[in-house]
């Protein structure tokens, strides 16, 4: 499991610590230290919320992994990049220990902020679906349950937890989200925040139905691979593609990166990687090329000829 010493990391811990022996689970405990952060007061909050899952997981008698960042590597400073350092440090965790999954306290508030996030990058109704309960390799088991619930239970268990003081700071899009423009809204409208909750929770279950129903209906195309490379994430049949209508092709392409993993892209991204491999009927880039051609974008090597493209990682 991750935890980062926040409350709902550390309501999960307890949650999980308690259940493990009678459900015969082994369960380890990962701490990923950012390493220097740009204030006093938030350096000291990482010591302190270090220490602090080490305690917690000596407590219950728990491995600990303290993952620290080496500070010779790239400087990350978004939200994002640590985010996505945290995740790569402990499936890479995962994958030397030989555990099925990690374990992650992600929950309703949580899926609700970053589905708000993808509609203001305009992503379209795939980034609706954004995190699940279980996909492969990954559990949320607080998925379903409000930032309120996991903060009583906490409260009424007596847990020690520590709060980030960068979560004060309305610069990044979420905390702003979550500090500013939910409560005005509740302000506005009593309600209201939550009202929208559903409603995006209603349009994700149509696209998954949707997709569901796509699935079983749409015989599988064969999608030849000339040249296999190691990397190939998946292939795409430019003769079937130029068949589909544009609404079509954004909604398969989007399905097609968050499959893989690719989460914070957006709709100009989509509209650009398309006009690349299927441009306009009148564009003389239609006709078939003598040379395969190549670009880069979202951190994928997009190689194709007139027949298929092959997205492989970069």
């Amino acid at each position: 499991m991750g935890c980062s010493g926040g409350v709902d990391s550390v309501a999960l811990l307890e949650c999980l610590a308690r259940i493990a022996p009678r459900l015969d689970l082994c369960l380890e405990v990962a701490s990923v230290h950012h390493g220097r952060a740009n204030s006093r007061e938030s350096q000291a909050s990482r010591e302190t919320a270090f220490a602090l899952v080490r305690k917690v997981a000596r407590r219950h008698q728990l491995p600990f992994h303290g993952l620290r960042r080496n500070l010779r590597g790239k400087e990350l400073k978004s939200e994002q990049e640590l985010r996505i350092y945290r995740h790569q440090a402990i499936a890479a965790l995962v994958a030397r220990r030989g555990f099925h999954a990690a374990v992650f306290a992600h929950h309703a508030d949580d899926l609700f902020e970053t589905r708000l996030i993808r509609l203001i990058r305009g992503t379209g109704a795939q980034g609706l679906a954004s995190m699940h309960f279980c996909s492969p390799g990954v559990l949320r088991p607080f998925l379903e349950e409000s930032k309120d619930a996991i903060l009583e239970y906490a409260q009424d268990a007596g847990l020690q937890w520590c709060e980030d003081p960068s979560n004060r700071e309305l610069g990044p899009l979420r905390n702003w989200i979550r500090h500013f423009w939910l409560v005005e809204l509740e302000r506005k409208r009593h309600g209201g925040a939550a009202a929208f909750q559903r409603s995006l929770q209603l349009l994700a279950d149509e696209v998954g139905n949707e997709r569901e129903r796509e699935l079983h209906t749409t015989e599988p195309v064969k999608e030849p691979v000339k040249q296999p490379e190691d990397r190939v994430v998946f292939v795409i049949d430019l003769r079937r593609y130029r068949k589909l209508s544009l609404q079509e092709q954004r909604r398969d392409l989007a399905g097609r990166l968050l499959a893989i993993g690719v989460r914070d892209f957006s709709m100009g991204q989509i509209q650009e990687i398309l006009k690349r491999i299927v441009p306009p009927a009148s564009a003389k880039s239609l006709q078939r090329p003598t040379k395969p051609r190549a670009f880069r974008v979202l951190c994928l090597a997009w190689k194709f000829n007139a027949e298929q493209i092959l997205v492989s990682r970069v």
